[in-house]
């Protein structure tokens, strides 16, 4: 028997305002995986994860996440999928810390009427200090680095103790260093609590070297592989719409792109 499927994507078409934003998509993950989702801008990377998660519907084709449909897994697998958005609203002068930004994740565990109690609470530093940041609990979100919110975030995801942890562009706005430790932290996390991931960036200088597997959308499935594969393939171009080409040093690629049109 082959590995156990976490999503399975088939002839998926979604539609938004009227436009085709994806179309024909087929995809598998296996579970415990690590899959970036990587291309250009506008390519319907973003539309893609609210499809599977169910935020948006889709026009045709099936999605099973976690063995089901997206509307009903949100029904029975409420906990099971941890989301960190692009950008959170965060960011403006609420007044949380980082400790009451990760207890939030516990909420949507709770159900109706009950109301946090210690396991709770040690379940949230919990997940502070798997990120690295447990002395940081009490600081006030405002005032971490953009690196930093972006750990108090997925800290906040681990709360809900998920199997998959979904993340749409968490580095945006990260300095460079930080978004290598950044994603140091995933591979880490992924490994010692056996979680499956998908990543989307737009930014394939660096996420592939973390990555297990390697997706490049452009409202169509261009290449799914392994990092290496798909980075040497020359569809790799088509996707972008220009000459992508990386240099390789051991497992870290480095990526020059030709100037284009537009």
């Amino acid at each position: 028997m082959g590995a156990e499927k976490i999503l399975q994507v088939v002839d998926l078409r979604v539609v938004r305002n009227g436009l085709l934003a994806l179309d024909g998509i087929n995809l598998e993950m296996d579970r415990g995986a690590f899959l970036a989702i990587i291309g250009p801008n506008g390519g319907g990377k973003t539309t893609f994860l609210k499809a599977i998660l169910g935020q948006i519907p889709a026009a045709a084709g099936e999605i099973r996440i976690l063995g089901w449909p997206p509307r009903l897994r949100q029904e029975k697998r409420p906990g099971a999928i941890g989301y960190v958005a692009q950008r959170s609203l965060l960011e403006s002068d609420f007044p949380v810390s980082a400790f009451d930004v990760a207890m939030m994740g516990r909420y949507g565990r709770l159900g109706p009427g009950r109301r946090a109690g210690r396991v709770d609470r040690e379940k949230a530093r919990e997940c502070l200090a798997l990120t690295g940041l447990a002395g940081l609990a009490g600081r006030p979100f405002r005032w971490l680095s953009g690196g930093q919110q972006q750990r108090v975030l997925i800290a906040r995801s681990l709360a809900t103790e998920p199997e998959l942890l979904i993340l749409d562009e968490p580095t945006t706005g990260v300095d460079a260093a930080s978004q290598e430790e950044f994603y140091r932290l995933l591979k880490k996390l992924q490994r010692d609590l056996a979680l499956s991931v998908i990543l989307v960036s737009h930014d394939i200088s660096l996420v592939p070297a973390y990555s297990d597997q390697v997706a490049c959308l452009n409202q169509r499935l261009h290449l799914h592989g392994k990092p290496a594969e798909v980075l040497r393939s020359e569809a790799l171009q088509k996707a972008y719409g220009c000459q992508v080409d990386f240099l390789f040093h051991g497992e870290m690629p480095h990526r020059v792109v030709e100037k284009h049109d537009g």
